[in-house]
């Protein structure tokens, strides 16, 4: 009986062992765990045109040429987390303006017309210098990614495969060696070419 017992408890003991190390749903890592390699499409985007002062459907992103990383960023001005970071994702993106291979999307992910944001932006001009301001148009973006957290980081690839995931504030992680890294490993994929 005492055998028993015994065996009994270190099989609890080993199960217990065995769920730390399994995500709990809603937890951060369980978040990121499920987004990581699904393919995204960031397609039901509006921008805000200042000249007209009215949000227009994007109708393309951003961009030069195709990038080997995009690094779409989910915020809100309601998000308290998400306004105190939005100073050092002013400083990554001056950082990294001149890196043509890399796009920075900060997307307004909020309920509403957009109509208290563009307020709120103006407020915050430093934050905002010749940035295009995004939103989302509807939850579309939201249904493929499945949460609704936020702040919300994603670094994806040029196949629009999420490569990285940042759940919450980015103080204390490094964004920019995770870019670096993407970066990396997506041109070291790239054929070279022949002279």
């Amino acid at each position: 009986m005492v055998w028993q017992r015994t065996l009994l408890l270190l099989v609890l003991g080993l199960s217990s062992l065995a769920r730390a190390d399994v995500p709990q749903a809603g937890s951060p890592w369980a978040i990121e765990t499920d987004l990581l390699h699904r393919r995204l499409v960031i397609d039901d985007l509006a921008s805000w045109n200042p000249q007209q002062k009215r949000w227009q459907p994007l109708v393309s992103l951003p961009s030069d040429s195709t990038p080997s990383v995009t690094v779409l960023h989910l915020w809100s001005p309601r998000c308290a987390p998400c306004v105190d970071e939005l100073p050092l994702l002013a400083r990554l993106l001056d950082a990294w303006q001149r890196e043509q291979s890399v796009r920075f999307l900060l997307v307004a992910d909020h309920e509403g017309d957009g109509s208290d944001l563009v307020p709120w932006v103006q407020s915050h001009p430093a934050l905002w210098r010749s940035r295009p301001l995004l939103r989302v148009r509807s939850d579309k973006l939201r249904d493929q990614l499945g949460v609704q957290v936020q702040p919300l980081t994603l670094l994806i690839d040029d196949q629009h495969v999420i490569r990285q995931v940042f759940v919450g504030p980015l103080k204390g992680r490094s964004l920019g060696s995770a870019v670096t890294r993407l970066l990396s490993a997506s041109s070291s994929h790239k054929p070279s070419s022949t002279r």
